[in-house]
C-alpha cells in the first residue's frame, strides 16, 4: 500500500493526497477504529483509506467511487494485494446519502471519508451528506473551523496589495512579448497595479505561502469565532450549513484568517500543516474606511460562499 506506483495511478486519483504525509498518518490512526466493522469509503479516490480500514482488520470494506479509472484502480490495487473478495466490493458511482438505499450496503458500522475542502464544507460534503444518517458512524466525526481577526497599519494593508499583485499570477503575461519602449512603462505600471479592487473590497489573498510569515500573522492575531460540527450528531448536522460572527468596529485595515481543523477522538488534521488543503493560507484582505458588520459563511448544495455584509469574496 505504500509502494504503490504514481504513474499506473487514474486520472481520477488525485496524487497529492497520496504523498500527504500528515494526512495519511491521521486517517491510519482514525482507521484503527475499523477493527472487526463494516466499513464503507466513500468518494475513495485511490482506495487509499479503504485499504487503511482493512490493514486495521475491517470486516467488510465497500469502496464507492464515481470516476471510472479509480474505481478499476482500487480493484486492481486489491487483486494485487490479494485480498479476498468476500472482503470488499466496489461501487463505481457517486456517493449521495439520500441515495443510501440503492447502494444495497446492508448493515454498515463505519462511514469514512475525505471529501473536505479547503474550508472542510465547500467541496462535496455538502452535496454528499445531504440527510442525516442515523444509523451509521461517520469519521472524521467532528470539524472546526477558528476565525481570527488581526488589525494592520497602513504600511502592513500596503505591503500585502502589492504582495497580491506581485503573486496573482499576471506578471509574467508579456515576459516573452518585445515592446517598444515607449510602452514599457505602461505595461509594468498595469501589471504591478493590476487588480485595483484589493484596495477597495475584501479580497482572498491565494497567494500567501511562506510559513514563517503565516505563522507571523496568525500570532498577532485575535480570535473571534468557533464553527464546530459533530457530523454524527443530528442538531448540530441540521445546522451546520451557515454561521455568522460580528466583525471588528475599526476604521483600519484588517484580516480575517481561518484555521480548519478535522477532529476524532484524540487525533486532530490541522490544515496548517497538512500539504492538501489551503484554508490555512488564504486570509482576507478587508480594506480601511470599509462599513462591514459581519462575516456570513454559507453552505449550500448547489454553491459554497462567504460574504462580508454585500460584499462578495
Amino acid at each position: 500500500m505504500q509502494h504503490l506506483n504514481r504513474h499506473n495511478l487514474s486520472s481520477g486519483i488525485t496524487y497529492g493526497l497520496l504523498e500527504d504525509e500528515v494526512r495519511n498518518t491521521f486517517y491510519d490512526d482514525i482507521l484503527k477504529e475499523a477493527k472487526g466493522k463494516r466499513v464503507i469509503d466513500v468518494g475513495s479516490g485511490s482506495g487509499l483509506l479503504g485499504f487503511y480500514a482493512i490493514k486495521h482488520g475491517a470486516e467488510h470494506v465497500t469502496f464507492i467511487e464515481q470516476d471510472k479509472g479509480a474505481s478499476y484502480h482500487i480493484s486492481k490495487v486489491a487483486e494485487k494485494m490479494k485480498i479476498k473478495p468476500s472482503k470488499y466490493r466496489v461501487i463505481h458511482d457517486e456517493f449521495v446519502a439520500s441515495r443510501w438505499d440503492e447502494y444495497e450496503l446492508g448493515d454498515v458500522d463505519l462511514l469514512v471519508h475525505e471529501i473536505i475542502g479547503n474550508f472542510i464544507w465547500n467541496e462535496t460534503m455538502t452535496s454528499a451528506f445531504d440527510v442525516y444518517l442515523p444509523n451509521v458512524k461517520i469519521i472524521p466525526s467532528t470539524y472546526e473551523l477558528k476565525y481570527s481577526i488581526v488589525l494592520l497599519t497602513d504600511d502592513g494593508f500596503d505591503y500585502l496589495c502589492k504582495l497580491h499583485n506581485q503573486n496573482a499570477g499576471n506578471r509574467s503575461l508579456f515576459k516573452n512579448i518585445k515592446l517598444d519602449p515607449i510602452f514599457s512603462e505602461y505595461y509594468s505600471n498595469v501589471l504591478n497595479h493590476f487588480d485595483m479592487n484589493v484596495r477597495t473590497k475584501p479580497t482572498t489573498l491565494n497567494h500567501i505561502r511562506k510559513p514563517e510569515f503565516l505563522d507571523h500573522l496568525y500570532s498577532q492575531s485575535i480570535e473571534c469565532y468557533r464553527h464546530s460540527v459533530n457530523i454524527n450528531d443530528e442538531h448540530d448536522f441540521k445546522n451546520r450549513r451557515r454561521f455568522k460572527f460580528k466583525l471588528p468596529k475599526t476604521n483600519k485595515p484588517y484580516l480575517i484568517l481561518c484555521e480548519p481543523f478535522v477532529h476524532h477522538g484524540e487525533y486532530t488534521l490541522e490544515f496548517k500543516k497538512t500539504t492538501s488543503f489551503n484554508g490555512y493560507n488564504q486570509p482576507v484582505l478587508v480594506p480601511p474606511n470599509l462599513k462591514c458588520k459581519s462575516f456570513e459563511y454559507v453552505f449550500d448544495i448547489e454553491d459554497c460562499y462567504s460574504r462580508i455584509d454585500n460584499y462578495y469574496i
